[in-house]
Order: structure tokens, then C-alpha cells, then sequence
């Protein structure tokens, strides 16, 4: 009678010793399911989420492979750069540059962008180019420099000041980095002591004898009462203008059109002789006057007439 209930007891202890093994079991189960689950109902960005940076204190420059001198340095208060630092965002910022290793002009903004990867710098609050001899002077709403461009381009609300006297203006304008070249486009302006020259783009070159070129509906106030219009007006340093394409000059005394002008100046460089060619004629009321060349005295207001004379219907 004895041995039977010891089997008995044998096997409960076997149970008993089993049912740590099975909860385990099936907790382990429990929790790669669960976990499984998790990771079907998780979405999985498709890509790396941007993480930036902020640094103080910010500063890059750019050193000319052939020559290893500095070509720009880009100095900031803050950035928040990407991790790679390929773009940044930047306060109070000041990018110098450099020719042949020689500071050439200096720009500031309270704020930009840094583009690195296509080297380029978007300055768009309060900013300044100051030329490092004061040659230039210029304020923008906003200005792009690049690298690979041989031009700094700005625009909304601009203006150049510059040692000779010029004051510009327009849509958008440009410069050129040796500061050789100004441009100004669309609704460009340019002004110096009274002179007032309009165009679709106006070209200054301030250092070559063809100082310069107003391209595209120019006009010309040649003085308070005499304007001048063209398609092509190019101004020289001694105060010479040569026009052409639709020339067009009205004053109080007359109204003449020709496809070429040159106006020759004064000892004071304003307008005192006109050469009118290509087809000239001077309307008086309802009278055409035609002749090979029209000469206009600015002085006397008193126009000539040289070779082949007439009046009447205009001659193609």
C-alpha cells in the first residue's frame, strides 16, 4: 500500500518543477509578439531626420587652391548649421573678401544663408557692402554672393554711392567683384550733380573713358527743359554722349529724331553742340524738315541743316 502513493507524490513534484519552465516559456512568447506588434504599428521614417546645430562664435573661410591665400572669410555671431555644417542659418554676420590675399570689400547683414556646398551666401536684412577704399558704398534689402560668380547681385530697395558721385538705382542690380562693373536693371536710374539717366540697364564703369552705357527705352534730361531718348545712350568721362537707335531730342526750341546723335561738350562737360545723322528730320508743327545731318546749337537754340534739304513726307 505504500509504493503506489509515493509514485503518486512523484509525479506532483515533477509537475510542480515544470511550472516555473512554462510560465517562462510563455512569458518569453508573450513579449516577441508584443514586441512584433510594436514594430508593425511603428512607422519607420524613410529618411534620416535633420539634426542641426548651434554654434557661437561661427566662422568659415575659403583658401584659393593655386595660390593658398584666404579668398573669403564668413564671420558670425550664431549659426544653426546641419550636421555636415553644408547650410546654416546665421545672425549678424560679416563676410570679408580678399584679392590676391588684399582686402577688397566687406559685407554685413543682421541676418543669412549659407549655401556651402554651392558656396553661395544669401545676406537679406540691413545689408551693407562697404569697399575696403571707400570706392563703394552700397545698402540692400538683400544680396547674393557666390563663389562661382564673377558678380555680387542685390536687390529690394538698393542704392550705390560711390567716390564720383554717381547715385543708382533699379529692380536689381549688380556688381562686378574687382568693383570695376556696376549694373543696374529694370527701372534703373542713375544721378550725378543734376544729370538723370534712365534705362531698361544701366552700365558704370567708372574707370574706362566709356563710363557709361544706358540700354534699352533711355532717356536723357540734358538739361532743366531738354530731354533725350534712345534705345542706346553711352556717356563719356569728358562729358560726350553718343546715342542711337529711335533718337529722340525735345526741347522748347525743337523736336528732332535721327538714328545716330553726338552731343559734344562744353569746357564745363554739359551739352553745347548736337550732330544729328541717319535720316535726321525736326518736326515744326505740322512741317517735317529733312536733311543728311541737323546740327543744334544748345546755347542759341538754334538748329542748322547740311545737304540735301527738304520738307515733306519722311523718306525710308
Amino acid at each position: 500500500m505504500i509504493e503506489p502513493f509515493l509514485m503518486l507524490d512523484s509525479r506532483k513534484t515533477k509537475i510542480l518543477m515544470l511550472t516555473p519552465l512554462i510560465l517562462g516559456l510563455g512569458f518569453f512568447v508573450f513579449s516577441i509578439l508584443y514586441a512584433l506588434n510594436r514594430f508593425e504599428n511603428t512607422k519607420v521614417p524613410e529618411k534620416d531626420v535633420d539634426v542641426s546645430m548651434n554654434i557661437s562664435n561661427y566662422e568659415i573661410q575659403q583658401i584659393d587652391d593655386q595660390t593658398n591665400k584666404v579668398k573669403w572669410i564668413l564671420k558670425a555671431d550664431e549659426a544653426e548649421t546641419s550636421v555636415d555644417e553644408s547650410q546654416a542659418e546665421i545672425l549678424n554676420c560679416t563676410l570679408f573678401f580678399f584679392e590676391e590675399g588684399e582686402p577688397k570689400f566687406t559685407i554685413k547683414s543682421s541676418h543669412a544663408y549659407l549655401d556651402k556646398a554651392n558656396q553661395e551666401v544669401i545676406l537679406d536684412k540691413n545689408v551693407e557692402l562697404i569697399a575696403s577704399d571707400e570706392s563703394y558704398k552700397i545698402t540692400a534689402g538683400r544680396m547674393f554672393f557666390s563663389e562661382e560668380k564673377e558678380f555680387i547681385r542685390f536687390s529690394e530697395n538698393w542704392e550705390i554711392e560711390n567716390q564720383e558721385g554717381y547715385v543708382i538705382d533699379g529692380e536689381t542690380g549688380m556688381l562686378k567683384k574687382d568693383l570695376a562693373v556696376i549694373i543696374s536693371q529694370k527701372n534703373a536710374i542713375l544721378k550725378k550733380d543734376g544729370f538723370i539717366l534712365k534705362a531698361d540697364e544701366i552700365i558704370l564703369e567708372p574707370e574706362i573713358e566709356r563710363v557709361i552705357q544706358a540700354l534699352g527705352n533711355a532717356s536723357l534730361e540734358l538739361t532743366a527743359d531738354d530731354e533725350m531718348k534712345a534705345q542706346e545712350i553711352i556717356v563719356y568721362k569728358n562729358g560726350k554722349v553718343e546715342a542711337s537707335k529711335e533718337v529722340n531730342v525735345e526741347t522748347s526750341k525743337i523736336n528732332c529724331f535721327s538714328e545716330k546723335l553726338d552731343i559734344f561738350p562744353g569746357p564745363d562737360k554739359k551739352p553745347a553742340k548736337a550732330e544729328f545723322t541717319g535720316k535726321p528730320y525736326i518736326l515744326q508743327g505740322a512741317n517735317s524738315i529733312y536733311a543728311d545731318k541737323i546740327h543744334y546749337d544748345f546755347a542759341t537754340e538754334i538748329a542748322n541743316f547740311e545737304g540735301h534739304v527738304h520738307s515733306g513726307a519722311l523718306v525710308q
